[in-house]
C-alpha cells in the first residue's frame, strides 16, 4: 500500500513583485482593445452622434468684415507731422493708426451705434429642439419699453411671448440682477393696449404684413439689456485690427447669427467713426469763422456810422467832387494809412487772441487762421490746437491714468505756455513798427493842412472810412477761406470695402467637430478599457497569472457552451474544450516526482471557478487512454460529481467512513459511457466535515484506490472558504488548482501563493479555465482539426 507523499518540494517564494504585477502592457493592452472592438464602435457612434447634434441645434455664424485706410493727411486734427513748430512730430505714423483702432472701438461710438440701431432688445423665435434663432428688423412682434424704462434699468431683462392656438398671447417675463431673479406671468387677448407688469407697462405691436409658415404659432423671446452692458457685450464681438503689420489698412469684423445684423453694425460704427473725426477736424474752423464774424459786426457798425458821416458832410457843404489838390492828398496818405491799419489789426487780432487763450477752458481749441501774420504763432496754434483734439479723442477709449494720456497733457500746457510769451513778443514788435511809422505822420499833416478847409476835413472824415473799409474787407476774406475750408474738409480715412459677410459660415466647424468627435470616440474607448484594466481585481488571461505567480500553468481551459452537458471529453468527441483538457493530460506525468505517484486533487480558491467541472473531464480525458480512474468526490459541502456524472448511488466517501461496515466497493459507481471509469460520490452531507475528512479510514480508502487505479482524481473544496483541501493535501501527489477568467479575485492567488510557500499545499500547479477562444491564439490553440465529416475547422 502507498501512502501519500507530504514532502514535495515546493518554491519558496511564489508572488511577484507587486510593481511588475500592476505595470500594463501596452501590446498586450493593445491586443484588449482589437478584441473589444465594439467598445470603440459604441463610443465613435454616440460621440460623432452627439457632434451631428450640436451641429444641427447651433446657429451658423458668419464673419462680417469691413476694412478702411488709414491715411497721413495734415489737414487732419490728429495728424499733424508735417507742421513747423515744437509739437510738429507729436506721433509717428504707425501710433496714429493704434490710436484710431482705439477709437473705432470706444464706447463713444459703441453707445451710439447701439442708440441708432437700436439694438437694446434681441429678438429671437424659437424652433425645433427648442433653439432659439435670432431675427433682426424682420420680427411679427415689436416691443415698446415704457417710457424711461431702458435708462433706468438694472440686469437683464427676458419676455417669452407665445402666441395662443384659440388667439391671444401669453407672456413671461423674468428680470436677472445679480444673483437676483423675479417673474411674472400674463396673458391677452389682444395687443391694442399695453401689457402690465412689475417694471412697467409694455407695449406690443404686431407686423401687420409679417406672413412665414415657419411663425405659425411662433413662440418668441425678447432679451433687453442695459446700454452699459451691451456696449461691453459688442466690444467683446467686435475686433478692430491692422490687416498686416506693413500697411495702414484696419478691418472692423465681427461673427454673428444674422448677416443682416452685422452689416449693419459695422456700417454704422464706420460711419460714425468717420463724422466724429470730421466733426473734430471741422471744429478749428468753426471757432475761426466764429471769431471773424464777430469782429465783422462790430466793424459793419463802425463803417456804417463813418460812411454816413461822409455823406452827410458831403451833403452838407455842398461837395460833389474834389480839387485835384486834395485828390493828389488822398492818394499821398493812402500808402500810409494801409500801413498803420495792418499793424493796428494785427495789434487787435494778436490781442483778441491772448484775451482767448487766457479766458479759454481746459479742452477749448483756440481760433486759427484768423489773420496772423506771425508765422510761429499760427504754428503755435495749430500745433496747440492737434494736441488739444488727439487729447479729446483719445480719452474717449482710455482713462486719464494713461501714461501717454498724462504725457499729452503736459505737452498741452507747454505748447499754451509758448502761445502766451509768443503774443507778447509780436506784440511787442508791432508797436516798434508803428513807432517807425510816426516819422512820417508830419509830411502827411503838412500836406493836408495845404488843403481848404472844407476837403481838409473831408480827407480826415475819408481816411477813417478807408481804413474801416481796408478792415472789413480783409476779414471778410478771412472768413471767406475759414468757410471754404469748412465745405472742402474731408476725411483722412478711406473705405476700401464695406460690411461683406462671407457666405460660408465659420462656426460651427462641422468637419473640425466631426473629426474630434470622432477621435474622442477613440479616446473615450481606450480610456475605459485602460481604466477597467486598472481597476479590475479578476485574473484575465494567462500572462496576468503568471505576472501573480510564478507558479506553473499547465494548461487553459477555454470557455465552453455546454447545453446543459457537463462532460465534454467523450469517445469521438472533438472540439477546442476536448483538446484543451487532453494538453492538460500530456502534461500531467510532469507533475509527479516520483514514478509511483498518481493521486491528483482539484481545487480552486471559490465556487465557480469549474473546478468540478475540470476534475470530470479530466478524469474522462484519462479514461480515454484505457487507464483505469477514480474519480473521487472529497468537496463534501458541495457535492456535485452526481449531478455532473449523472449517478444514482445512495451511498458515497461520507457514508463510508461513517459506517466500518462498508467496503470502496460498496460505493463505487461505473460511468455509463467510459469503462474505465469509476465514481465515488461524496454522499451524504454530513453536520461535521472538517473533522471527518481527519477521519483515519480516508486514508486507508486512499491507500486501497492508489493501488487499484492508475490515476485518482480527487474534487476537493476551494482552499480559501474551508480548510478542507489542506487537510485532504498530504494524500495527494500532485494539486491543480482552477481558476477562472474573469472570476478569480488577484487576491485570492496572491492567498495560494502564501499556502504554498507556507507548505501547507504542496506541488501546485495552475489551470486557466474560462477563457475566450479569441484569446487562445498566440498559446498553440490555433492548430486545424478534423471533425468525423472531414471539414476542418480552427482549433479555437
Amino acid at each position: 500500500m502507498q501512502t501519500g507523499n507530504n514532502n514535495h518540494p515546493h518554491p519558496k517564494n511564489n508572488t511577484r513583485q507587486e510593481n511588475n504585477i500592476d505595470e500594463i502592457d501596452i501590446r498586450e493592452l493593445l491586443m484588449k482593445m482589437l478584441r473589444k472592438w465594439y467598445v470603440f464602435v459604441a463610443a465613435f457612434i454616440v460621440c460623432v452622434s452627439l457632434a451631428v447634434l450640436y451641429i444641427i441645434i447651433t446657429p451658423s455664424e458668419y464673419s462680417t468684415t469691413s476694412s478702411m485706410l488709414v491715411r497721413s493727411d495734415n489737414t487732419m486734427g490728429f495728424l499733424s507731422s508735417s507742421l513747423s513748430g515744437p509739437a510738429s512730430s507729436l506721433l509717428d505714423q504707425a501710433k496714429a493708426v493704434d490710436d484710431e483702432m482705439e477709437i473705432m472701438r470706444s464706447k463713444t461710438i459703441l453707445g451710439e451705434m447701439i442708440d441708432r440701431l437700436d439694438l437694446h432688445t434681441d429678438i429671437f423665435y424659437k424652433k425645433q429642439f427648442g433653439v432659439y434663432r435670432e431675427l433682426y428688423h424682420n420680427s411679427p412682434l415689436q416691443i415698446i419699453h415704457p417710457e424711461g424704462y431702458l435708462s433706468s434699468m438694472r440686469g437683464v431683462l427676458e419676455i417669452k411671448a407665445a402666441k395662443k392656438k384659440k388667439g391671444g398671447w401669453k407672456f413671461e417675463f423674468k428680470h436677472t440682477y445679480l444673483s437676483e431673479e423675479t417673474e411674472y406671468e400674463c396673458e391677452t387677448d389682444n395687443l391694442s393696449s399695453p401689457v402690465e407688469t412689475p417694471w412697467g407697462k409694455f407695449a406690443f405691436v404686431e407686423h401687420p404684413e409679417y406672413i412665414d409658415p415657419d411663425y405659425q404659432n411662433y413662440k418668441l423671446k425678447f432679451i433687453t439689456r442695459t446700454r452699459k452692458s451691451n456696449i461691453e457685450r459688442y466690444a467683446e464681438l467686435i475686433t478692430v485690427a491692422l490687416t498686416n503689420k506693413k500697411t495702414n489698412v484696419m478691418t472692423i469684423s465681427m461673427t454673428g447669427e444674422n448677416a443682416t445684423k452685422s452689416e449693419a453694425i459695422i456700417n454704422t460704427m464706420v460711419e460714425l467713426y468717420e463724422l466724429d473725426a470730421l466733426k473734430d477736424k471741422n471744429e478749428t474752423a468753426v471757432k475761426m469763422t466764429d471769431f471773424i464774424t464777430r469782429r465783422l459786426v462790430l466793424l459793419e457798425e463802425e463803417l456804417s456810422v463813418v460812411e454816413q458821416k461822409v455823406e452827410e458832410y458831403r451833403t452838407k457843404n455842398n461837395l460833389a467832387d474834389l480839387s485835384a489838390q486834395s485828390k493828389a492828398v488822398i492818394e499821398s496818405v493812402s500808402d500810409y494809412d494801409k500801413q498803420v491799419t495792418l499793424i493796428d489789426l494785427q495789434y487787435t487780432l494778436v490781442s483778441d487772441i491772448e484775451n482767448y487763450v487766457i479766458n479759454s477752458k481746459e479742452g477749448d481749441l483756440l481760433p486759427s487762421n484768423t489773420g496772423v501774420e506771425d508765422q510761429t504763432l499760427a504754428n503755435l496754434i495749430v500745433s496747440y490746437n492737434n494736441q488739444v483734439l488727439e487729447y479729446q479723442r483719445i480719452t474717449r477709449s482710455t482713462n486719464e491714468s494713461n501714461p501717454y494720456v498724462s504725457q499729452l497733457k503736459t505737452k498741452i500746457e507747454l505748447t499754451r505756455k509758448n502761445i502766451i510769451q509768443t503774443i507778447v513778443n509780436v506784440k511787442k514788435g508791432l508797436a516798434l513798427q508803428k513807432q517807425d511809422l510816426q516819422g512820417k505822420n508830419r509830411e502827411i499833416e503838412v500836406k493836408i493842412s495845404s488843403v481848404p478847409k472844407i476837403e481838409r476835413e473831408y480827407v480826415e472824415i475819408a481816411r477813417e472810412q478807408e481804413v474801416k473799409r481796408a478792415l472789413y474787407v480783409f476779414l471778410l476774406q478771412k472768413r471767406e477761406e475759414a468757410q471754404l475750408s469748412l465745405a472742402s474738409a474731408t476725411n483722412s480715412t478711406k473705405v476700401i470695402d464695406e460690411a461683406y459677410t462671407a457666405e460660408k459660415p465659420v462656426a460651427p466647424r462641422k468637419k473640425l467637430i466631426l473629426l474630434a468627435a470622432g477621435m474622442l470616440g477613440l479616446l473615450f474607448g481606450c480610456g475605459y478599457l485602460y481604466i477597467f484594466e486598472l481597476i479590475n481585481n479578476k485574473v484575465t488571461d494567462k500572462k496576468m497569472l503568471r505576472q501573480l505567480t510564478s507558479l506553473p500553468v499547465i494548461g487553459m481551459i477555454p470557455q465552453a457552451k455546454t447545453n446543459g452537458e457537463h462532460v465534454v471529453v467523450k469517445h469521438g468527441q472533438i472540439s477546442s474544450e476536448a483538446e484543451a483538457f487532453k494538453l492538460v493530460r500530456a502534461n500531467i506525468k510532469f507533475l509527479f516526482k516520483k514514478p509511483e505517484d498518481n493521486v491528483l486533487m482539484i481545487t480552486s480558491s471559490i465556487s465557480g471557478e469549474g473546478k468540478s467541472f475540470f476534475a470530470v473531464n479530466l478524469a474522462a480525458s484519462l479514461a480515454l487512454l484505457n487507464k483505469k480512474v477514480a474519480l473521487i468526490g472529497l468537496d463534501i459541502r458541495k457535492p456535485m460529481l452526481k449531478k455532473y456524472m449523472e449517478v444514482k448511488g445512495r451511498y458515497g466517501v461520507v457514508d463510508y467512513l461513517v459506517d466500518p461496515s462498508m467496503t470502496p466497493q460498496d460505493i463505487c459507481e461505473k460511468y455509463k459511457d467510459i469503462a474505465d471509469l469509476d465514481i465515488y460520490i461524496s454522499g451524504t452531507i454530513p453536520p461535521d466535515p472538517t473533522e471527518l475528512l481527519t477521519h483515519p479510514r480516508l486514508k486507508e480508502l486512499m491507500s486501497w484506490l492508489r493501488g487499484n487505479y492508475d490515476y485518482v482524481i480527487i474534487d476537493s473544496a476551494p482552499v480559501s472558504l474551508v480548510a478542507d483541501s489542506l487537510i485532504i493535501d498530504p494524500l495527494a501527489d500532485a494539486v491543480i488548482y482552477v481558476s477562472r477568467c474573469g472570476v478569480t479575485p488577484k487576491e485570492y492567488i496572491y492567498n495560494l501563493n502564501e499556502l504554498v510557500n507556507d507548505g501547507r499545499l504542496n506541488n501546485v500547479s495552475i489551470v486557466l479555465n474560462g477563457v475566450k477562444k479569441s484569446n487562445l491564439y498566440g498559446y498553440g490553440y490555433g492548430y486545424y482539426y478534423t471533425n468525423p465529416s472531414g471539414n476542418k475547422h480552427p482549433k479555437k
